[in-house]
C-alpha cells in the first residue's frame, strides 16, 4: 500500500448531473452525515482517469494496451490475450479482476465548493453548443487523500501505473479539470520496483505545479 495526494490545478469539478430544482447543473460528489456534506473523490473515478492515462502512454513505453475504454470495447479487444492496462485495472469480464485497488479520495480540511457557469463545447467541432451553459459545483486549494493497495500479480506493472500517474498531471482530470498529484509512504512500493524506476518514484513524491 502506499498514499497519494490529489489537489486541483486551478478548478476541479468531479460529480454528476442532478436536478436544477436542487442548485447547480453538476453538483461535486458528496456525502451527507451528521456532520453535514462532505466532499470527496470516489476512488473508482480516480481509477477511471489513471486506466484513460495508462492507455495513453502504455504503447510508448512497452506496455501493451487495446486503447478502449468502453466496456463493450474492452471485451471485444482481447482475442489475443489481455492488453497490460486491462491487467493492471481490471476489465469487464469477471475472469479478469484489478490487481490494483483505490480508496475514496477524502479532504485533507474542510472543503466548501461554490458554483460557476461553463459552456458546452461539441467535441467534433470545438465550438460552443448554442443555449450550452450550465453550472457546475467546483473547488480549489483543497488536497484530497487516499490509499492504493496492490497485489503480487501487480508488480511487474507497478511501472505503467505510475507512468499514468506521471501523465495524469499532465493532462485533463474529467473534461474540465486538472490536477496535481504527490505520491507517499512509498517504501514498501519502492522495493517493488526495479532501480530504474525509482526516479521517477522520486519525481512522484513531489508536487509538479506550484502555487
Amino acid at each position: 500500500m502506499f498514499r497519494v495526494s490529489v489537489r486541483p490545478v486551478g478548478l476541479l469539478t468531479v460529480g454528476g448531473s442532478a436536478p436544477a430544482s436542487v442548485g447547480p447543473d453538476i453538483v461535486f460528489t458528496s456525502i451527507y452525515g451528521k456532520g453535514g456534506r462532505s466532499l470527496y473523490i470516489p476512488g473508482a473515478s480516480f481509477k477511471g482517469v489513471l486506466r484513460s492515462a495508462a492507455s495513453r502512454v502504455a504503447r510508448s513505453y512497452g506496455f501493451s494496451s487495446c486503447g478502449q475504454v468502453r466496456p463493450d470495447l474492452i471485451s471485444r479487444a482481447h482475442g489475443d490475450g489481455l492488453c497490460d492496462v486491462c491487467k493492471l485495472f481490471g476489465s469487464p469480464s469477471r475472469s479478469y479482476l484489478p490487481v490494483v485497488f483505490f480508496s475514496d479520495l477524502v479532504p485533507a480540511a474542510k472543503a466548501a465548493p461554490w458554483a460557476v457557469t461553463r459552456v458546452h463545447i461539441e467535441d467534433s467541432t470545438l465550438r460552443a453548443l448554442e443555449r450550452g451553459l450550465y453550472s457546475a459545483e467546483v473547488v480549489t486549494g483543497v488536497e484530497f487523500v487516499g490509499s492504493v493497495r496492490y497485489g503480487e500479480d501487480a508488480i511487474s506493472l507497478l511501472p505503467l501505473l505510475l507512468l499514468a500517474a506521471a501523465e495524469l498531471r499532465m493532462d485533463r482530470f474529467g473534461r474540465a479539470s486538472a490536477v496535481d498529484l504527490k505520491l507517499e509512504d512509498t517504501d514498501e512500493l519502492r522495493s517493488d520496483l526495479a532501480s530504474e524506476w525509482h526516479g521517477l518514484l522520486d519525481e512522484l513524491g513531489e508536487w509538479l505545479w506550484t502555487r
